[in-house]
């Protein structure tokens, strides 16, 4: 990636107040952080869905942010449903990274519209807490919670 824009990246690890100024874009090379920063984003690119598993969806949904991600995502619900609805776009390769990153950089109003569904999906699945130990009471089954 950084290839690609020289100069308009700064990786996380090693930036300073002058390369961040200067960059487009924020590589984030640290564990832990990601939730703290998604609500200065636009857009989000999830990693994981060329290996084993995509990473937490929710964390920048959570924010409205247009995710993009690779194509191994089908084991995870949310990833599934933010696809159906338009809200999240899995790619294969850089090209289809660019032209569905593409639609949403030039129109606004797409964008928009995605962050609307993106927050509403998030609103949606609230109370999934309450919803579980309901089931679980109706099964008889005793949860301890601390």
């Amino acid at each position: 990636m950084e290839a690609t824009l020289p100069g308009r990246v700064a990786r996380y690890s090693t930036a300073t107040p002058a390369t961040v100024a200067q960059a487009r874009v924020l590589l984030m090379d640290n564990v832990g952080l990601l939730s703290q920063l998604y609500r200065f984003g636009t857009y989000a690119y999830i990693g994981g869905a060329f290996g084993k598993g995509l990473h937490n969806t929710l964390e920048a949904a959570a924010f409205g942010l247009p995710l993009f991600f690779g194509p191994t995502y089908t084991k995870f619900q949310e990833a599934v449903d933010l696809v159906e609805m338009g809200a999240a776009f899995p790619v294969h390769t850089a090209d289809e990274l660019k032209t569905a990153f593409g639609l949403l950089w030039h129109q606004n109003e797409v964008r928009l519209r995605v962050q609307d569904m993106s927050l509403e999906y998030v609103h949606q699945q609230a109370g999934a807490t309450a919803k579980i130990m309901a089931a679980l009471a109706k099964m008889h089954v005793v949860a301890v919670v601390n």
